[in-house]
């Protein structure tokens, strides 16, 4: 969809349910031979690697959708001070 037609609240997958997308990534992550991930645990992870890259904690909360950055740190602040690799 051209940039000009996209609205905030327009569907990215109209037909694409919450449970519907669960189901394409349990089928996707069994036919791999992986353990199953949610779209939130990949969520989780993207996030975890911005942070973990150095990405600025306002641009990760902003593309996050986080209200605050407060809330992204509360839930993600392991990440930035843990010394493991992502």
């Amino acid at each position: 969809m051209p940039p000009d037609d996209r609205t905030p609240t327009a569907a990215v997958f109209a037909e694409m349910t919450e449970a519907g997308c669960r189901v394409a990534m349990w089928r996707a992550c069994q036919r791999a031979g992986i353990a199953n991930y949610s779209p939130h645990d990949l969520r989780h992870r993207w996030i975890s690697v911005q942070l973990k890259r150095g990405v600025p904690i306002t641009e990760v909360t902003a593309a996050s959708g986080h209200s605050r950055s407060s809330m992204t740190l509360d839930t993600y602040a392991h990440v930035v001070t843990d010394t493991d690799d992502i």
